[in-house]
């Protein structure tokens, strides 16, 4: 799952002119964004034309801009259409031969790029363009979207919630007791994912 140069200057490209709203930018200034040649420029520009990203006009005051609002151009649609090999490895299933190694690595390996894609798709190429951009990468790592540290951080505080039973010598008699434990977990989960949204 790795994505081509093609993507990478193409993602460049549209921030690019979503970074100058309402005005048309020149293939050069995309490129030297995209920090790559004129002409490849040129190439991956007509690429996004035809996907429906991009819209041209000639002559001397012409040059490339969004054909849809920033905010409408999810990251993963840019992906699944300027490399389409990431959305047909995201559909393989498992085959209706027998079961081989093979064959459920594919299938793995397809839910797993399935997974890539739509988590792209809670972002826009507005994300990466606008004022609170930052808050949002800088979020990545919290609970809100992160399903493994948040699986994590629930499994110590119930362990800790244990601890602390345990050294003032109560003990857990029923499941009421567990249900507190639990209901605990989930309004030290909940409170912090309120000061993550409010920062």
């Amino acid at each position: 799952m790795r994505l081509t140069r093609h993507s990478e200057i193409a993602i460049a490209i549209l921030t690019a002119c979503a970074g100058a709203p309402g005005k048309t930018i020149r293939t050069t200034k995309a490129a030297g964004a995209a920090k790559t040649t004129k002409d490849y420029a040129a190439h991956v520009v007509n690429d996004l034309v035809h996907k429906g990203f991009l819209k041209t006009t000639r002559g001397c005051q012409g040059g490339i801009k969004l054909a849809v609002p920033p905010l409408d151009i999810l990251l993963g649609d840019v992906l699944r259409r300027m490399q389409p090999d990431l959305a047909r490895n995201a559909n393989v299933g498992v085959s209706v031969e027998p079961s081989t190694a093979n064959a459920a690595f594919a299938a793995i390996v397809g839910a797993a790029e399935a997974t890539f894609l739509t988590f792209m798709d809670r972002f826009s190429i507005a994300d990466l363009v606008s004022e609170i951009a930052g808050k949002r990468v800088d979020c990545l790592d919290c609970e809100l979207l992160n399903p493994a540290r948040r699986k994590r951080d629930r499994a110590a505080a119930f362990t800790s919630i244990l601890y602390r039973q345990e050294q003032s010598a109560s003990r857990l008699q029923d499941e009421a007791d567990i249900g507190l434990i639990v209901a605990e977990c989930a309004r030290r989960e909940r409170n912090h994912h309120h000061a993550n949204a409010s920062r």
